[in-house]
């Protein structure tokens, strides 16, 4: 359950970064809004490394040699 909420915590901090400091250094032509930006896309890159790791534990084990589907 820890591992979800961190994963969840992870990509909402980094999209909600990248997302609202574009707009600021876009819209209102701030710079420190890029700052926003390159923390977001720091905070997104481990959230997607977790959630990966968490797709491949939670999907169903194969035997070697089982081909059925």
């Amino acid at each position: 359950m820890g591992l979800r909420v961190t994963v969840i915590l992870l990509l909402l901090i980094g999209g909600g970064g990248v997302g609202v400091g574009s707009g600021v250094a876009i819209v209102f032509d701030l710079p420190w809004g890029w700052l926003l930006v390159a923390g977001g896309a720091i905070a997104l890159i481990p959230g997607f490394i977790l959630f990966v790791r968490l797709k491949q534990r939670d999907a169903p084990r194969k035997a070697p040699g089982d081909h059925r589907s």
